[in-house]
């Protein structure tokens, strides 16, 4: 159902929490990386919450199935970007 789909997209967007791209700092609390619907499509390197650091496509509408501790600014090309927190 639509209704449901919408219901569902307004509680994970209204905890969603930006983010500044950074080389030396972690976010203060890890989750699933996502852009706002008017954000600009691009790349996104990210390091994962389970270790690895590798460069996602970012695409409006859509979440990448990972959790990720850092978003870098090198190599980011991805404009306004979340992260939905994860309680750990």
């Amino acid at each position: 159902m639509l209704y449901d789909d919408q219901i569902k997209r307004a509680l994970f967007v209204s905890k969603a929490v930006a983010v500044t791209p950074s080389d030396t700092a972690d976010l203060a609390i890890p989750g699933e990386i996502f852009i706002d619907e008017a954000g600009t499509e691009g790349n996104a390197k990210v390091d994962l919450l389970n270790g690895g650091t590798i460069t996602i496509a970012l695409r409006r509408g859509e979440v990448p199935p990972f959790l990720v501790r850092r978003v870098y600014a090198t190599d980011t090309t991805a404009i306004s970007i979340y992260v939905n927190p994860i309680e750990l």
